[in-house]
């Protein structure tokens, strides 16, 4: 049904707009098996008022029922910035207490479609799809219009299908869900449009954004997702108080050529998967910002062939298993960046280029800046040897701690195409490992400050546990430059 709508109009597009439309409408025929009502708003902005409809597959002829009291209908709210006979287009509205009922919605169709749905708190829609700002076809394949459209949900809007917001490469759609309102959906995807939600959003299948898409959490609002949530272009972001819970995973970048961005101010869980950066040959971004939360599974940046994965924490991060900093993989990267500040729990390990042979060896980096990163193991450097000489094949380990704390119970992988750098951090492992961190040294798998410095080894005790504690000082003619740069600054202040 919804192609003859999308499809026919190609023929048509030399004409205006609204004959384009019922034309499309009467060459349909018997496509459409249900009414198919055009706002007209003419009268006032009650959407339940049969004034305010004309009937498309009537040839625009008066309503003499009202939609809602129609089991099966298609609602096509065109255009509600234009005139009818010198009226201007009311607003449809569904009013608190009412309750309206459609097969197929949509909201802003067409060349110009500009149109504006409200429904208001204690107020219900239900319908089988909605389609905020719908663009159409000319007669070369192309997408043209503006298909501007913005539905105002105070109330409670279901849909048993997807959801489209921004249908079309001109379209731009908005769905606001308020602090009262409630939107349901079998999947809600944000193509060249905006979903911004103060209230709830819960989707059975995925949140999805593309192109230009966004959705946004803003404080005291929520959206969960049965499936993943996922973005394939555009934005996701988690505003400081907004909440998101994904039923499977959390994703920036899913698939060849696709650049996802993944922005979380608030708190966001999933329940059964992981959260990545970059899955499968995209290039994707994760931010946690310094009022961020996450708790998932695994955190992944750069996973398989050709991807490009970064994830940038400020935050607060829980792993119920494992951190990779590239997992696997021809030509990709993941790139982990550890803010002042931020607060990274790993239950399982912290992995950097972790591959095989067989599913290919990707490369791996981890930037301390501030903050403490925990984790059982500190696992690097995943490559196999091709010779008795140890010549290794596969990726690259970096470590770089410039500041802040690392705190591991182990160790290993190091020896080979593999570096932690140490400036201003500490790398705590537990136990007395002095010797094994002594042949990392003489490796050049342990350097400071880029291998002008000294890499200091020695033991300590925390609470009764012991822990070697591994550190860093600048090489002696730095410390000279710094205590002549403290004299002058001492004499200049004379």
């Amino acid at each position: 049904m919804r192609d003859c709508i999308t499809e026919i109009p190609q023929l048509i597009m030399k004409r205006s707009w609204t004959c384009a439309i019922a034309i499309a409408i009467l060459a349909c025929g018997n496509c459409f098996a249900v009414h198919q009502y055009a706002w007209t708003g003419i009268i006032s902005s009650e959407w339940g008022l049969a004034g305010n409809w004309s009937y498309y597959d009537l040839g625009f002829s008066p309503a003499h029922e009202a939609p809602a009291e129609d089991a099966e209908f298609v609602a096509i709210i065109a255009d509600t910035t234009i005139f009818h006979g010198g009226v201007v287009v009311n607003q449809p509205t569904i009013t608190s207490g009412t309750t309206a009922t459609s097969t197929t919605t949509y909201v802003g169709y067409g060349p110009t479609g500009q149109a504006t749905l409200n429904i208001q708190e204690n107020a219900t829609l239900n319908t089988a799809h909605l389609s905020v700002g719908m663009s159409m076809y000319d007669g070369n394949g192309d997408f043209v219009g503006g298909g501007d459209a913005i539905v105002n949900l105070g109330g409670n809007l279901t849909s048993s299908e997807n959801i489209a917001i921004g249908n079309g490469a001109a379209s731009r759609g908005v769905i606001n869900v308020a602090n009262s309102g409630s939107l349901t959906a079998e999947g809600i995807i944000s193509e060249t449009g905006s979903l911004n939600v103060s209230g709830n959003a819960h989707s059975n299948g995925d949140f999805i954004t593309r192109t230009s898409g966004t959705i946004t959490v803003n404080s005291g609002g929520t959206i969960s997702s049965e499936v993943n949530l996922i973005s394939y272009g555009g934005a996701i972001t988690v505003n400081s108080g907004g909440t998101l819970n994904s039923g499977a995973g959390i994703l920036a970048g899913n698939g060849a050529e696709t650049t996802g961005l993944i922005n979380i101010n608030g708190t966001a869980t999933t329940n059964s998967w992981d959260t990545i950066a970059g899955w499968e040959g995209a290039d994707g971004t994760i931010n946690i910002g310094e009022t961020g939360s996450l708790s998932t599974k695994s955190l992944i940046a750069g996973a398989y062939d050709d991807s490009i994965g970064t994830i940038n924490i400020a935050g607060i991060v829980n792993l119920e298993h494992n951190m990779y900093a590239g997992l696997h993989g021809t030509n990709s990267k993941g790139t982990i960046n550890i803010a002042n500040g931020a607060d990274v729990r790993v239950a399982g390990n912290i992995e950097i280029a972790h591959g095989d042979t067989e599913n290919g060896f990707s490369d791996g980096e981890i930037n301390m800046d501030g903050g403490v990163l925990r984790g059982l193991g500190l696992v690097a450097g995943m490559y196999e040897f091709t010779d008795p000489d140890w010549n290794p094949i596969g990726g690259f380990s970096q470590i770089n701690l410039n500041d802040g704390e690392i705190w591991v119970d182990g160790i290993s992988g190091f020896q080979a195409n593999a570096n932690i750098d140490i400036e201003d951090g500490v790398l705590y492992i537990l136990g007395d490992v002095t010797a094994a961190m002594d042949w990392y040294v003489s490796l050049d798998a342990l350097t400071a400050f880029d291998g002008t410095g000294e890499v200091v080894i020695d033991l300590t005790d925390i609470d009764g546990t012991q822990y070697t504690r591994i550190s860093a000082i600048p090489e002696p003619a730095t410390f000279t430059i710094i205590a002549l740069g403290s004299l002058l600054l001492t004499i200049k202040k004379r």
